[in-house]
């Protein structure tokens, strides 16, 4: 069987993946999403365009000639009955998964501890998160902000989901992606 080193960040996302009922069919690669939570969790603080920008160039081949590959071939399986190989894909896409978690890991390598309080990692966190989204300028659904929301609350269980939720929409409005303004709509005459 394959291996690749321990790192606490792989022990991270299988962790998360218990909550989050994330597909692949969206536009973001939910590695980057599970590291943007994992990096503010470190007391790394909020991470910048250039660290996603270095984050993508040490993942980018590996996802697309490698793990995109597994999983096209991994529809195609799945539109047969379950066989021998589609089991052995199913691992390899674990494994392929799991390089590229490690990938990630290893690509900011020298960063600062920074002192931060629950509620300061949380804040990183949702402006990693919201940061990356904008980053890939990929639009964030109702669902995706759910399943978001749900990972926030495991990764940071010490804090409540009123200000797990407060601290969100703080980041949403501070990346100006939902107006919290209100506007009076003219009355029409009857």
């Amino acid at each position: 069987m394959k291996t690749i080193p321990q790192h606490a960040f792989i022990d991270f996302v299988a962790k998360m993946q218990t909550f989050a009922g994330w597909h692949e069919q969206r536009a973001v690669n939910r590695n980057f999403l599970f590291y943007s939570l994992w990096f503010a969790l470190q007391r790394h603080g909020r991470l910048r365009k250039s660290q996603y920008q270095q984050l993508q160039s040490a993942t980018q081949a590996w996802h697309e000639r490698i793990y995109l590959a597994l999983e096209s071939v991994s529809l195609l399986l799945s539109k047969h009955e379950q066989t021998q190989a589609s089991d052995l894909l199913k691992e390899e896409m674990h494994f392929a998964e799991a390089v590229e978690q490690y990938l990630l890991a290893q690509a900011l390598m020298r960063v600062q501890l920074l002192p931060r309080t629950s509620l300061q990692q949380l804040s990183d966190a949702c402006h990693n998160v919201v940061g990356y989204y904008r980053f890939m300028q990929a639009t964030m659904s109702e669902e995706d902000q759910a399943t978001i929301i749900t990972l926030l609350c495991a990764t940071f269980s010490d804090l409540s989901e009123a200000e797990t939720r407060s601290e969100w929409l703080s980041a949403l409005n501070a990346a100006k992606l939902i107006s919290t303004s209100v506007e009076q709509l003219p009355l029409e005459e009857l």
